[in-house]
């Protein structure tokens, strides 16, 4: 049996967290707005942490569920024996000088019930199947997830794909994902009798709650030896969620995902063999998490008529893959614009596509993102390890800190580029930053600080062209 449902302005695929923030807020605008969850609202696999900055500007009814948040960054790398802890003054205000947890089922279940207090619907356990454009209306089929039986049409006036990173949505399309690069995260939740009996390896002390191990590598795990992040060299990350938990995850990145049952058993193999963790075997396993983050320097604009994408199906990220920081920043003027192109009933591909454009970070940041990024997933460890000595001992932990976390403003990121290219010369670069793209992008700022003939040699020898260069940055 199938039945049309109701006529809606705006049917989203997909109750996370890009779905329902936009929902919630398309609602409050008066519009006529349906979300259907392939699950249950709440249910979430993924954890997150976000920058002081962003939550301050949020609504008090959306600030209410950060709680406690990182305090202090280390990191620990056994072959340079780098360590170093570090406090940043994140915010003047005391209150924002943290990168708070998100209560992850409190968060997606205030937006559901924002959008059903504002007389729209949240369908749970409903799963996407297709979707059609007919006579100027998108035609939603779904089937409920439960039995596989209860089929449904919905029409809208336009659909939102916020089903994540494996939308077939996307895939109906045919959007190019070749530039992609992926962040692929798998740990567990941890709990213990008392977490101050743990300690960080090295010499970094009593974990605390607050303190997060940004980087850790292994001297020991043969995986881990020579290789790249790209070639699957995992690094360990844990975060002390309050005085009985933490939250201990390996990550990779790399141009494709890696995947579940893969990344299970690193994990697993790390967490017995690894001997600098060996205290976190005391613990008993009591959350699994994972999940796959796009990541591609800037947000895509890859609308269709009467289709837009948002969260990780729009590659919604900043470089380092933070797509809640993203979602957080933006939902509410992304709302705003779908609204403004709602009212004027302007649905087309280009019209959606300017929905998009937010207030990006400004060139030089993102230059910097990108050769931390590429640093990550290309260099080997012990580039990695001259990479964050030059760092640290130019500007201390705090500065590596901020550009680990892509927080660097622009003033920051250029001092920081000047260190950078002082201690690497092009020639080292260029086998780890790989994009020609990417290569113009680091020449031109390069041009600022070296004599510019150097800069023109190395173009020539390259075989680029100075129109060739193309990257549009946001105001």
């Amino acid at each position: 049996m199938r039945d049309v449902e109701k006529f809606y302005d705006v049917a989203i695929v997909g109750g996370g967290p890009a779905g329902l923030s936009v929902g919630s807020e398309l609602s409050k605008l008066g519009h006529r707005v349906l979300v259907i969850e392939k699950g249950r609202i709440g249910d979430t696999n993924r954890s997150w942490i976000i920058p002081g900055s962003i939550i301050k500007k949020l609504d008090a009814d959306v600030q209410k569920y950060a709680y406690n948040g990182v305090r202090r960054f280390l990191e620990y790398t056994p072959d340079m024996e780098i360590k170093w802890d570090s406090v940043a003054p994140w915010d003047s205000e005391e209150r924002w000088k943290c990168y708070p947890y998100i209560d992850q089922r409190g968060i997606l279940t205030h937006w559901a019930k924002v959008i059903r207090e504002s007389g729209c619907h949240v369908v749970e356990n409903c799963a996407y199947i297709d979707y059609a454009i007919n006579d100027g209306k998108v035609i939603l089929k779904a089937v409920s997830s439960e039995d596989g039986n209860c089929h449904r049409d919905y029409e809208a006036r336009l659909l939102i794909d916020a089903s994540g990173y494996s939308s077939e949505i996307v895939k109906k399309n045919r959007i190019d994902r070749k530039d992609y690069f992926w962040w692929s995260v798998y740990g567990y939740d941890i709990e213990f009798d008392d977490i101050e009996t743990l300690k960080h390896p090295g010499s970094l002390g009593n974990m605390k709650v607050g303190d997060y191990m940004l980087w850790q590598s292994f001297k020991d795990v043969p995986m881990d030896t020579e290789s790249t992040l790209s070639q699957l060299r995992p690094i360990m990350e844990y975060e002390v969620l309050d005085e009985k938990r933490i939250f201990v995850f390996i990550l990779y990145y790399c141009k494709n995902i890696v995947e579940k049952d893969y990344m299970k058993n690193q994990f697993n193999y790390i967490l017995r063999e690894e001997e600098s963790i060996k205290a976190f075997q005391q613990g008993k396993l009591i959350k699994e998490r994972f999940g796959w983050y796009p990541s591609n320097g800037l947000s895509q604009r890859i609308a269709r008529d009467r289709v837009a994408f948002i969260g990780d199906a729009g590659c919604w990220t900043i470089p380092a893959g933070w797509g809640m920081s993203f979602i957080l920043n933006n939902y509410k003027i992304y709302a705003e614009n779908i609204s403004k192109a709602l009212k004027k009933d302007e649905l087309d591909q280009n019209t959606l596509n300017k929905c998009t454009l937010f207030n990006q970070r400004r060139k030089y940041e993102i230059v910097m993102d990108k050769v931390v990024l590429h640093f990550l997933a290309f260099a080997k460890p012990q580039i990695i390890d001259r990479f964050t000595k030059c760092v640290i001992d130019a500007f201390g932990g705090g500065r590596l800190e901020t550009m680990f976390c892509l927080q660097m403003n622009e003033r920051e990121s250029i001092e920081t580029l000047k260190v950078v290219l002082k201690e690497f010369n092009l020639k080292e670069l260029f086998p780890i930053i790989k994009d020609e793209n990417d290569y113009l992008l680091l020449l031109d700022v390069a041009k600022e600080f070296v004599e510019s003939g150097i800069v023109d040699k190395v173009r020539k020898f390259l075989g680029i062209e100075e129109e060739s260069a193309g990257f549009e940055f946001e105001k």
